[in-house]
């Protein structure tokens, strides 16, 4: 007696496709990305000056990608430095989404009988998306015994708290949990760190302080006394590409 599969492989493959097309090209997904953020998750941190901000931990980021996008997806930091007492780095957002690349319809005789027969192709499409971060390397503030003041903590979790601020800003540029983030307006503002790193890679891009307030105020349209945080970390990649040209 032959063996008989209960699934016909073809049919099983072609329902898969289509399931995919529905769930990650469809309208679904965009309304998953882009829902409003449930309150329970919503949490404050104080800020610079006083008063207080809303975010959302990392923990669920991660949740809302897997869900959207199962484990297609992948986080890299592909550039860090340091810098008065800051970590700065770049991050790098990918989700793989499925996407029908063609149909084939194939007819053939079967005993006298026409017979179709479709196949599906399909290829993987990658968004990625780009973000600064930043995170301030924290130290003793007093000798402890063991420990003497200004004595870096732990500079691992600096590192993983930067990485989780451009991975968050990186998954907002999907609308994930945006309203949260877009409600702050301006943000925090600019603080003298993060212009110190603004100016240390206009220097490496040909500028000096005054030319690069200039081109600063060119891209984002407004005097630097008015940029937000977010704003001038979106500086920083330009940057880069103008100092990789210079040094072509």
């Amino acid at each position: 007696m032959t063996e008989r599969s209960l699934v016909d492989k073809d049919k099983a493959l072609e329902k898969s496709v289509r399931e995919l097309e529905t769930k990650y090209l469809g309208e679904d997904l965009v309304d998953e990305l882009t829902a409003p953020t449930p309150q329970n998750i919503i949490a404050t941190r104080p800020i610079r000056g006083g008063g207080q901000v809303s975010y959302v931990p990392g923990p669920h980021f991660i949740r809302k990608l897997n869900r959207c996008f199962g484990f297609l997806w992948s986080y890299e930091v592909p550039q860090a430095f340091e810098l008065d007492g800051q970590i700065v780095g770049r991050g790098r957002l990918t989700v793989n989404v499925p996407y029908l690349k063609k149909r084939i319809i194939r007819r053939f005789k079967e005993d006298s009988r026409d017979v179709e027969e479709e196949s599906l192709e399909y290829e993987m499409l990658s968004i990625v998306k780009e973000q600064f971060g930043s995170s301030e390397i924290k130290k003793y503030g007093k000798d402890t015994g063991t420990h003497k003041a200004g004595q870096v903590i732990d500079l691992g979790d600096d590192y993983k708290g930067m990485g989780t601020d451009a991975f968050k800003k990186c998954a907002t540029e999907l609308g994930v949990f945006l309203d949260v983030y877009e409600s702050r307006g301006g943000g925090e503002g600019v603080s003298q760190q993060q212009f110190n790193a603004f100016y240390m890679r206009a220097e490496a891009a040909g500028m000096d302080k005054e030319q690069a307030d200039k081109w600063g105020q060119e891209q984002i349209g407004k005097p630097k006394e008015q940029w937000s945080e977010m704003e001038i970390m979106e500086l920083i990649p330009l940057l880069l590409d103008m100092e990789e040209k210079k040094e072509d």
